[in-house]
């Protein structure tokens, strides 16, 4: 999908700093999710999304008692929506 290597983009992106609508102009399949998952795969040498679900698997409990102390305003909101996701 990609016609140039990792290293010339890296370069262009981080010595350039395009910004995101150049970014996404040039290089529009690093916003797709199975470049994403290969790009990290070749930087980090593990899968991204079963890395990223099983973390998120690890830290949820805590967020939720996190989301769970939030009062006023926001922590009504943010009820609401667990509500919603609970059913």
């Amino acid at each position: 999908m990609m016609s140039r290597t990792f290293s010339f983009r890296r370069q262009e992106t981080v010595g350039k700093a395009p910004g995101f609508a150049d970014l996404l102009e040039t290089w529009p399949a690093l916003f797709e999710p199975p470049q994403i998952n290969k790009e990290f795969r070749g930087i980090n040498a593990i899968s991204l999304e079963p890395t990223f679900m099983s973390q998120l698997d690890k830290h949820t409990p805590k967020m939720v008692s996190l989301f769970d102390a939030k009062r006023g305003a926001v922590g009504q909101s943010i009820k609401s929506q667990m509500l919603e996701l609970i059913q």
